[in-house]
């Protein structure tokens, strides 16, 4: 028996834990003694808290906590004074479980602070999944060196969901007593649309347009949102000139962290600041232009690209 609240970012953690606590329980039945309540449905818990398991035995009750709405204010209709007190009472055989994403804030948390257990599992920042990455792969009777693990993560991103079902194909692929390298990272992962579209202004910046024309199809999203990635880069480009003609760091002015600065940096000096904000000003335009139908804008991105 027990109350629980597991609340941040870090999804594969906040699962391991989910499945520690179903692990304890021999006999989970969903429906039955195991109840999983959502936005759909989380009106239910004050039945469900006040409702024994038909099999007799102790009810594992989960409750995803709805998101924040639009004014950042967390929905708690659902979490009324009559909710409050049953939690505040015993709870007979009835495990509960509350899941949210993000830090926590306001009644619930404050009680279960008093009677339960608050767990908050945040993002590990890159300095953390290092070792993370190593230990996995040691654990499996594989080799990956540390300059490979942070490829990965550069590859990857750093949400150890996605980490892990990389890894898992990683190891899979390898097999015991191997290595895991540079070349069978790129060979088996899917880079994330950040890391393409570092690829593809590399390439620009090397005059090759076929590279460049081949990382925008590769780039697999809905084109609106590539445009305003694409935008997005090369302001952060224009903007990391500014910053190397001042003498400042990119990293501290704009909060980006060490390794994306570091390629913003390294790649603005492929083009002039002047090069750079007449792409800018082109992207911006572009998008304007796409939006009253004066240009198509897969032909106006690939137009812009061509032309750098």
């Amino acid at each position: 028996m027990g109350l629980y609240l597991v609340a941040g970012d870090d999804t594969y953690e906040k699962n391991k834990y989910i499945e520690n606590i179903k692990s304890k329980f021999h006999n989970l039945k969903k429906g039955i003694n195991f109840i999983v309540l959502d936005k759909d449905n989380i009106f239910l818990l004050e039945q469900e808290l006040s409702t024994y398991s038909f099999l007799g035995e102790e009810k594992l009750i989960l409750v995803k906590i709805p998101k924040k709405n639009k004014d950042d204010a967390p929905k708690e209709e659902w979490l009324t004074d009559s909710v409050l007190e049953l939690l505040s009472g015993e709870l007979e055989n009835m495990t509960i479980l509350f899941v949210e994403e993000g830090a926590s804030k306001g009644k619930l948390v404050n009680l279960i602070q008093k009677k339960g257990e608050y767990i908050l599992l945040e993002k590990s920042k890159k300095d953390k999944l290092v070792p993370w990455i190593m230990q996995l792969c040691k654990e499996n009777n594989v080799v990956i060196s540390i300059q490979s693990a942070n490829y990965l993560i550069d590859i990857c991103g750093t949400e150890k969901q996605v980490l892990a079902q990389e890894l898992t194909k990683l190891l899979d692929y390898v097999g015991n007593s191997q290595v895991i390298d540079n070349n069978v990272i790129d060979k088996l992962c899917i880079k994330t649309s950040e890391i393409i579209i570092f690829d593809l202004t590399d390439a620009l910046g090397k005059r090759d347009i076929k590279k460049s024309l081949k990382y925008l199809e590769e780039l697999n999203e809905p084109l609106q949102k590539t445009m305003i990635m694409i935008t997005k880069h090369f302001k952060m480009l224009y903007l990391a000139k500014i910053a190397q003609r001042e003498g400042k760091s990119l990293s501290k002015e704009l909060g980006t962290n060490a390794y994306a600065a570091r390629k913003y940096t390294e790649q603005s000096r492929n083009f002039s600041e002047e090069e750079l904000e007449k792409i800018f000003n082109d992207l911006c335009l572009l998008d304007v232009d796409s939006k009253i139908g004066k240009i198509d804008l897969k032909i106006g991105m690939e137009k812009i690209l061509m032309s750098i």
